[in-house]
């Protein structure tokens, strides 16, 4: 509530001056919500998301804390709360230590990757007139938005091939457990990661941040990323049956990636 209510207010002051007092305050809510809860819709009528406001830090850094707020999960801010509160005495679980860390790795690895195969792009961040300082943001909004909010400031059919399997990297991980958003989760990724290292290394155990994973935790997440991957598969393979002389696999790929973390 107080991470919308926020959102309202940063949103209003960009919102009102240009639509009027009712209309603006009534986009604030709307785009607010709709970015806390990775839901992605825009009521502006122009079909292009939020590529009219590419380039206006209020409006996409506002966003991109809702989106990110919305998707670390509710037990995560409420933990967050507490250690603000207690300070030093209150001690992160061992949950939310993954989901920040993971979610603070993947944002900045997007953010790096598409800034730079997006750079030199003249249909995204390469257009020109563009400045530094619209690139960084535009490549910031395009780490974040695929987890799994949906908005875009730059046009997704635009992007380099790589940095459309990236997109779809980030949308099929997604959000994290009581969060907003979808995909199989953060979590299930890491889970996934550190059990390859676990094998890799011929240990017995999987060990995170010191604490040892129950088999149960680990055969829970292959169970996940297996039936994702699966599902994923066959209904890109039906799309590129369908419509193999209209759209690229890639593309294709990407659609179903995005309808399944609800992008």
């Amino acid at each position: 509530a107080a991470a919308e209510a926020a959102g309202i207010l940063l949103l209003s002051l960009r919102f009102i001056p240009e639509y009027g007092a009712a209309r603006g305050f009534y986009y604030s809510v709307f785009h607010s919500i709709s970015s806390f809860c990775n839901a992605g819709f825009d009521v502006f009528g122009l079909g292009n998301s939020l590529v009219s406001y590419a380039y206006d830090p209020l409006v996409t850094i506002t966003i991109m804390s809702l989106i990110t707020v919305g998707g670390l999960g509710f037990f995560v801010v409420v933990e967050l709360y507490r250690k603000t509160l207690l300070g030093h005495k209150y001690h992160l679980k061992l949950h939310t230590k993954i989901v920040l860390i993971t979610s603070g790795v993947l944002v900045l690895a997007g953010f790096l990757f598409f800034l730079a195969f997006e750079w030199n792009n003249p249909r995204t961040l390469g257009a020109e007139g563009l400045s530094t300082g619209d690139k960084v943001l535009g490549a910031m909004f395009q780490s974040v938005t695929p987890r799994t909010a949906g908005y875009a400031t730059i046009p997704q059919g635009d992007l380099m091939p790589a940095s459309k399997i990236a997109t779809t990297a980030l949308m099929f991980i997604g959000a994290s457990p009581s969060g907003t958003g979808g995909g199989i989760k953060t979590t299930t990724a890491v889970m996934l990661l550190f059990l390859v290292a676990t094998i890799v290394t011929g240990k017995k155990d999987t060990v995170v941040m010191k604490r040892r994973m129950s088999k149960d935790v680990m055969m829970r997440a292959i169970t996940i990323a297996t039936i994702a991957f699966v599902f994923v598969g066959f209904i890109t393979m039906l799309l590129c049956i369908v419509e193999q002389s209209h759209l690229a696999a890639s593309d294709l790929l990407f659609e179903t990636v995005s309808a399944f973390a609800t992008v």
